[in-house]
Parts: C-alpha cells; sequence; structure tokens
C-alpha cells in the first residue's frame, strides 16, 4: 500500500490456504476494501467473520467462501 502511494481499494481476495487470519490480523485497516473475498475452508469462520465484522463490515458466510462489504 505505501510502496505504490495506494489510497483506495476495491475488492481484496484472500485465499491462503490457512493462513487468512493471520492476514486478517496483521492488516493494518488504513485502507480498508470495499469488498473483501475469503476462503474459509482452512480456518474459523466465525472468528474471521467477528474479524470483519468488528471492522465496520457487513459479512455473509457461503459453503467455501466469506463475503464481507463496507
Amino acid at each position: 500500500i505505501k510502496k505504490y502511494d495506494l489510497d483506495h481499494i476495491n475488492y481484496l481476495k484472500i485465499d491462503t490456504e490457512g493462513h487468512e487470519i493471520n492476514i486478517l490480523e496483521s492488516y493494518s485497516w488504513s485502507i480498508k476494501p470495499d469488498l473483501i473475498k475469503i476462503e474459509h475452508a482452512h480456518i474459523d469462520d466465525i472468528y474471521a467473520k467477528s474479524l470483519l465484522e468488528a471492522h465496520g463490515y457487513l459479512v455473509y458466510t457461503e459453503t467455501s467462501d466469506i463475503y464481507a462489504i463496507i
């Protein structure tokens, strides 16, 4: 984000085979993506949902994916 001087993120997809929570917990949230899609096959989807909701997202969980909309 700093390297490319970004001020807005439209869409963020996270599919890192079990490391999604690490990414969410370490992200600064200085820029909140409009839409986030996360595969939750290898993580606690309830915890991931609560993390996203804590940052103001409306969260929908499907069979394999979580969608978060600001």
